[in-house]
Order: C-alpha cells, then structure tokens, then sequence
C-alpha cells in the first residue's frame, strides 16, 4: 500500500487519537499543533491545515470519532448510574447498574439489526427481572415491619414488664 501521504496518517496511532479528540472536542489546529510538537512531532511531520481537512474527511477519522463518542456516552451514563447509588439509589440504583452493564456487554458483541432486537428483548428481559426483585424487597420489607409491630405490641401488652423496660426493650429491637 505504500507510505500514507497524509501527515496525520503517517503519526502513531496514539497521536492520530489524540487529534481526533481534540478535533471532536472543536480544538483549534494551531492548539493541537502545539500539543503535537510538545509530544515531540517534529516541525517536518507536523501536520498542516490541509492535512488536519483532508483527515476529517477520511473514514479513520470518522470511526474514531464514532468510537470516541461511544466512549463518551458510555462514561457519562456510568457517571450517572454512579451519582445516583451516591445519593442512596440503594438496591435499585445497583439493579440499574446491572442492567446497563448486561446490555452493553450484549450490544458490545452483537450486531445488525436483529442482534438489536435481541438486546433491546434482553434489556426489557432485566427490567422485567428488576421489576420482581423490588417486589420481593417491598414483600420482605412488609414482612419485617409486621413482625416488628407484633413484637412491639407483646412488649406493650406484657403488663408485668415496667414502662421504662419496655421502651428500652422497643428501642433495643428498633437498633436505637
């Protein structure tokens, strides 16, 4: 195939990523120049405007930009997910991580139309399943208060017990 004309094309892999970042992220040329030549590009590989148009037209550049905005999107809803256990998302907050997490590991390996229907089935699949855990957390969750408010009233109706004892009998089984 030959050496690459381009003078971006003729940098390392990491340094082309680099310009496709910078270039997606509206940096000037002169900006990314200036990082480029801090990396240690020199003057006669150092890419002009001409190269930094031609690049942008180029299918390289545009499946990393596809690729970096994948990456983005995918930081971003992490970044969220992760604020939202933050602030007590609990047990549902971990569920939705889990569910983000099995359909990007579906759609990471699947492709085509088809395989999207077969990740949005799946997704749906995990939401259905998310659905039932918390149901069955709200069921446990009923249970317990009930069984606490039995022992409450046993402690309350014991008329041997002395009020004070069984305020501290209540606090003691209520953790406070």
């Amino acid at each position: 195939m030959g050496n690459p004309r381009n003078k971006i094309a003729r940098l390392p892999v990491e340094l082309r990523l680099l310009v496709a970042e910078r270039l997606a992220d509206g940096k000037t040329y002169e900006t990314i120049q200036g990082e480029l030549k801090a990396r240690g590009v020199s003057a006669e590989m150092m890419p002009g405007l001409n190269a930094f148009t031609a690049y942008q037209k180029g299918k390289e550049y545009q499946a990393q930009i596809a690729e970096l905005l994948g990456w983005k999107r995918k930081a971003a809803e992490k970044k969220q997910l992760a604020e939202a256990l933050a602030l007590g998302g609990g047990a549902m907050g971990i569920l939705d991580l889990a569910i983000y997490e099995a359909a990007e590991s579906l759609r990471d390996g699947l492709r085509g139309a088809e395989d999207a229907a077969g990740v949005a089935k799946a997704a749906n699949a995990l939401r259905g399943l998310k659905a039932v855990i918390l149901a069955e957390g709200e069921q446990r969750r009923k249970a317990d208060a009930a069984a606490a408010a039995a022992k409450i009233e046993t402690i309350v109706a014991d008329d041997a017990t002395p009020k004070e004892e069984k305020l501290k009998n209540i606090r003691e089984m209520l953790g406070l």
